[in-house]
């Protein structure tokens, strides 16, 4: 599997290749665009000369003419490989996109299990936390209406606080019977 390192540097030469492709190919299309200049001004220099002229240039049209067809094929080459490269340079950016998200997807996944552990660690002798994260706030309300006496009584509960089960393997049986009412005060 591909690091996220050799992935960047694997962009990078790709880029600096493609770079020095785009290069060579303008340096040709520069070089076929003076050729053809070239042909243009020996054609009208070979009307102005005689037929020993004409020879000549038509001599060194057909040798530039060769030239523009070798630049042409190359051209035609760089620009293939540049293709490549391109369609390499995008599909090593889509992986390393993909690599980025799963690394923050794991990253987030590892923040939230940390956070969970903290929580759990913290409310590790509250034996209220099992039934809820709000379950220490309802008794907080619930002392502070005993004292204002908004309450006669104090509520009992949670009631699964006050369940004990002496043989453990009815303790499932039990909570599946309670339901959400484990969490309930009476």
């Amino acid at each position: 599997q591909i690091t996220l390192n050799e992935c960047t540097d694997k962009i990078q030469r790709k880029t600096v290749n493609h770079n020095s492709a785009e290069l060579e190919l303008k340096n040709c299309k520069k070089a076929l665009e003076d050729f053809q200049c070239r042909i243009k001004a020996l054609i009208e220099e070979g009307l102005q000369y005689g037929v020993s002229q004409k020879e000549n240039t038509h001599m060194e049209i057909i040798k530039n003419s060769k030239e523009l067809k070798e630049n042409e094929l190359k051209l035609e080459e760089l620009s293939l490989a540049v293709q490549k490269e391109n369609r390499e340079l995008n599909e090593i950016t889509s992986n390393k996109t993909k690599s980025d998200a799963k690394i923050h997807d794991i990253l987030n996944e590892l923040k939230s299990t940390q956070q969970k552990i903290e929580s759990l660690e913290k409310n590790r002798n509250n034996r209220l936390s099992v039934f809820g994260p709000f379950t220490q706030s309802i008794q907080n309300k619930i002392n502070e209406f005993v004292k204002k006496k908004i309450f006669q009584y104090s509520p009992l509960g949670p009631i699964g606080s006050l369940i004990s089960v002496e043989d453990s393997k009815w303790r499932l049986s039990v909570e599946i019977c309670l339901k959400d009412t484990i969490r309930s005060y009476i």
